[in-house]
């Protein structure tokens, strides 16, 4: 299921009109950035994409840009996601010609699985797909398209889920 919809900042209010989100990765809270994004579940009605945050913003040549993920467990049953060290958020940013993998030290600690209760908000911290210790630096002007996935279950004995959530960005 593909849904196409903006998602702005100033639409969430102050603190998102809800509850102080849980932080999953860090304690670091990006600041929310108006997106056209197409946004899918592999399970729709289960978790709601509240925002994106992004840092630094706007991004410019020389960045190295973060991306949080806020959303919510709008079922009634929890769902569980990866904590810890290890995020259940990763994106990736194309094309490759207009950005740089750099190393990137993190902590390393224990994997572990957390639950997300019913109407709970969280932020997630995203990671890059498959290199979990490197991170983008922005080499080049132009457009940029941003793959977010969020990993999670409905239980413990249920196959991965994936909320995705596709935007582009231009570089100027």
């Amino acid at each position: 299921m593909s849904l196409c919809c903006t998602i702005n900042a100033s639409d969430l209010g102050n603190s998102y009109n809800n509850p102080k989100p849980t932080q999953h990765i860090s304690s670091k809270t990006l600041s929310p950035v108006n997106v056209t994004a197409a946004i899918s579940s592999t399970m729709p009605g289960v978790i709601k994409i509240l925002s994106i945050g992004m840092s630094p913003d706007p991004l410019k040549v020389g960045d190295v840009p973060e991306f949080t993920m806020t959303y919510q467990n709008i079922s009634d049953k929890p769902v569980i996601v990866i904590g810890g060290c290890y995020p259940s958020l990763f994106y990736t940013i194309t094309p490759s010609s207009n950005v740089q993998l750099q190393p990137h030290l993190r902590a390393l600690c224990v994997a572990r699985s957390e639950f997300v209760k019913p109407n709970q908000t969280v932020t997630d911290l995203g990671l890059l797909e498959d290199k979990f210790l490197a991170q983008y630096k922005i080499i080049k002007n132009g457009t940029l398209n941003v793959n977010m996935k969020l990993h999670w279950s409905a239980n413990d004995r249920s196959p991965d889920q994936m909320s995705k959530v596709n935007f582009t960005l231009n570089i100027q």
